[in-house]
């Protein structure tokens, strides 16, 4: 995707934003901080990842016990802040038209064979959600025009789906 001299626009679902959390390389957060700081990028998150990134704070912390008490309360504190105001992440509401755009997915998401990930592991079908992100993002590219707006996502079904329907999308790194 080259967009150079534009704004960028992206849609950024929750296992692209769990791994950003996840990771504390420079490198890695820099794209979302750096681009955010001089205004070249526009990030959104669909409302119903709101909740699923604090639910997936809360098994990390109460389920599983993998991150202790004071790590879960800096995870919960640095994503309300990167939502608060709608400076960092605007939470993106879903509406009928995202609903009506799904109609759009469901054929080829139906009619792709399932396919391995990279570590050679079937990858599941679409979840509802997942159909959603590509739908929300079909109307946010009406909204920013053809082609402005990128998915970032781990997930590489909702990747090749994306790309099949015609939406920009790309493996959060």
């Amino acid at each position: 995707m080259s967009l150079i001299g534009q704004k960028k626009y992206y849609l950024i679902d929750t296992c692209a934003l769990i791994h950003y959390f996840d990771h504390e390389e420079k490198d890695v957060k820099y794209k979302i901080t750096d681009e955010i700081a001089n205004k070249s990028s526009f990030y959104y998150i669909p409302q119903f990842c709101v909740a699923e990134v604090f639910n997936v704070f809360a098994k990390l912390h109460h389920r599983n016990g993998k991150i202790d008490a004071q790590k879960y309360s800096d995870l919960v504190n640095g994503f309300k802040y990167m939502i608060k105001n709608r400076e960092i992440l605007y939470a993106y509401d879903l509406h009928r038209y995202h609903n009506l755009n799904c109609d759009l997915i469901y054929k080829t998401e139906h009619t792709t064979p399932q396919t391995k990930n990279r570590k050679g592991k079937t990858l599941s079908l679409l979840s509802t959600f997942d159909i959603l992100i590509i739908a929300m993002a079909m109307e946010l590219d009406k909204i920013h025009g053809q082609g402005n707006i990128c998915i970032l996502s781990r997930d590489a079904r909702l990747i090749d789906i994306a790309q099949k329907v015609g939406v920009n999308a790309l493996w959060y790194e």
